[in-house]
């Protein structure tokens, strides 16, 4: 993906429990795109995407959409050291 001129946020889905989480807002979301596919490649059945919204609105946005109850940054998914 191509690095956004604005701050993006990341949502990320776990379907399996019906949750998300926000990470960003960030520039730059090779890290947590690879965190991602780690996941699913484990197993995991999520999904993220992202968008230039503020993190509060995103999560407005997908709560509403979705139905989905919304857990801490990091707790899906987290970043490798």
């Amino acid at each position: 993906m191509a690095k956004p001129q604005k701050p993006v946020v990341m949502v990320i889905a776990d379907h399996a429990r019906k949750v998300f989480s926000i990470e960003g807002p960030m520039y730059d979301d090779t890290r947590w795109t690879n965190a991602v596919a780690d996941a699913i490649d484990s197993g995991m059945n999520i999904n993220c995407s992202t968008a230039e919204l503020s993190p509060a609105q995103a999560a407005a946005e997908y709560q509403q959409t979705y139905g989905y109850s919304q857990v801490p940054s990091g707790s899906i998914v987290s970043l490798k050291k």
